[in-house]
């Protein structure tokens, strides 16, 4: 029977502790740059029941949450917006995943005969799946 090298496997648990706590900063660090900026911005990532918000930017949070940002943190787009217009946003958030890493564009519905150009990506960080999005109303 092979000899266990505990000192190599305590290394390897440290690396892949360095690798999760780094992630998880820049995940925390993109969620920051989110909210200050002055575009039109979100964060989700996928959990079990759909794709839940992160954050927004303060631009999001002022056009379509009368300014609270922090209304949506946690919530499934259900929560917030229509069924009609949760469902494209997930139709579209589940679209982008299929390509990860690369933008998809769609024009997605947003109540009162307005219609927003988003911008969204998907990528794979500490363990989640996330969904950055940006754009602007036509």
């Amino acid at each position: 029977m092979a000899k266990i090298d505990e000192t190599e496997i305590a290394s390897q648990l440290a690396r892949i502790a360095l690798a999760v706590d780094s992630l998880e900063a820049a995940v925390d660090g993109l969620s920051m740059y989110i909210e200050l900026s002055e575009e039109i911005e979100w964060l989700k990532y996928r959990s079990i029941d759909g794709w839940r918000m992160l954050a927004v930017s303060d631009a999001y949070a002022e056009l379509f949450l009368d300014g609270d940002a922090k209304k949506y943190r946690g919530q499934l787009d259900g929560v917030i917006w229509s069924k009609e217009i949760a469902a494209a946003f997930k139709e579209n958030d589940d679209e982008a995943a299929l390509t990860p890493g690369e933008w998809l564009e769609a024009e997605e519905p947003v109540g009162g005969g307005r219609i927003f150009v988003a911008r969204k990506m998907v990528y794979e960080a500490d363990g989640r799946v996330y969904c950055r999005g940006k754009g602007m109303l036509l």
